[in-house]
């Protein structure tokens, strides 16, 4: 079952690998049918060659690598989703003590570049291998070893270049930018199940919590200085000490606000 599975990748490896091979030889074939010089023009060889770029664009060698990459994604994901939840529930009780439930869940999602990994080795370095390979040996067969000898240099020199230029340079930035992206997982974490537990304490102050922050539920109340309309009767120091003062509210009403209400 496992031999027949594998079985059916090999024609999808085919036409990945064939428009590398196939449109360069066709246009050679074109060149040496225009330069013989001898009276027809390539009609037959310019056809195969627009059917092969046809076929090699989005209608052709894209739709194949949709298709192509539809099991390869689900495989990664389901490898890499199993793996990282048996390593995170094997960990001791005190890392789980120690992280915040947010950070490892940032950290475990971070982990979905390797998903793309095999992807990547399937639908891009494998038809770069195959391109850079046919033609050194169309070159060694065709014309002369040191032209050869020469693609085959200048294609080590990109790959080196690759590899300096992305360790070097990119490994850095992307630490910080997953640390920084985890400390922000951490604190919105922490904010909304902060505010979560204030609205089920009060839930009075739900609309507080989602539009201030929970800002009024703290901030003290000035006094009022509210002048009295004329012919109410205002409160005179002649009350004696008899007279009860107005009785202060630490609860205000939040300020309005264009944020919808929970």
């Amino acid at each position: 079952m496992r031999c027949r599975r594998n079985a059916s990748y090999f024609p999808w490896l085919s036409v990945l690998i064939t428009p590398y091979v196939l449109i360069p030889t066709q246009l050679g074939a074109v060149a040496n049918g225009l330069l013989a010089g001898n009276g027809h023009p390539p009609y037959r060889e310019l056809a195969v060659w627009l059917l092969l770029s046809v076929l090699g664009g989005k209608s052709g060698i894209g739709l194949a690598l949709d298709l192509a990459k539809v099991p390869v994604r689900q495989f990664s994901e389901r490898a890499v989703a199993k793996a990282a939840f048996t390593h995170v529930m094997a960990l001791p009780m005190d890392f789980h003590a120690e992280r915040d439930a947010a950070e490892v869940m940032k950290a475990v999602e971070q982990g979905g570049a390797l998903m793309r990994v095999l992807e990547r080795a399937a639908t891009e370095v494998l038809p770069t291998v195959a391109d850079q390979a046919s033609p050194r040996g169309c070159c060694t067969r065709v014309s002369a070893p040191p032209l050869a000898a020469a693609i085959a240099a200048a294609f080590l020199v990109f790959l080196v270049l690759e590899a300096w230029t992305s360790t070097r340079w990119r490994i850095a930035p992307r630490r910080a930018m997953a640390r920084a992206e985890r400390e922000e997982a951490r604190v919105m974490h922490g904010a909304i199940q902060g505010c979560a537990a204030r609205r089920s304490a009060w839930p009075w102050r739900a609309r507080c919590c989602v539009t201030r922050s929970c800002w009024c539920s703290t901030r003290p109340r000035a006094p009022s200085t509210r002048v009295p309309r004329r012919g109410s009767s205002a409160p005179s120091a002649r009350s004696g000490a008899g007279a009860r003062a107005p009785r202060s509210s630490s609860r205000i009403a939040c300020p309005p606000s264009s944020a919808p209400t929970a």
